[in-house]
């Protein structure tokens, strides 16, 4: 598979620098057992983590957890970007 790499900083009180470490990849084609929605861009089918993406993105709090008609559905078309620039922020997230 494809590993992405992770910035992590340090707390700015060590000194240290930054760091590399490994992120593991998730494949957002098939359900995992932690899915509970899908976001669908350009057609293509994501399977996500409501409760994950709400805790990184005050975007997805309130598309999810908001008084928006999406809250209550199981599949939500995203709109205005690529499917592979969803991919990737899925995979920052």
């Amino acid at each position: 598979g494809i590993e992405v790499l992770a910035r992590v900083y340090s707390d700015g009180f060590s000194g240290e620098s930054p760091i590399f470490r490994p992120r593991r990849t998730v494949d957002f084609s098939s359900p995992s057992k932690f899915s509970d929605v899908i976001l669908v861009a350009e057609g293509k089918k994501l399977h996500a983590s409501r409760q994950i993406l709400a805790h990184a993105s005050s975007y997805f709090e309130a598309l999810f957890y908001g008084d928006f008609s999406e809250s209550q559905e199981k599949e939500i078309e995203i709109k205005d970007v690529s499917a592979d620039e969803f991919v990737t922020v899925l995979e920052l997230i």
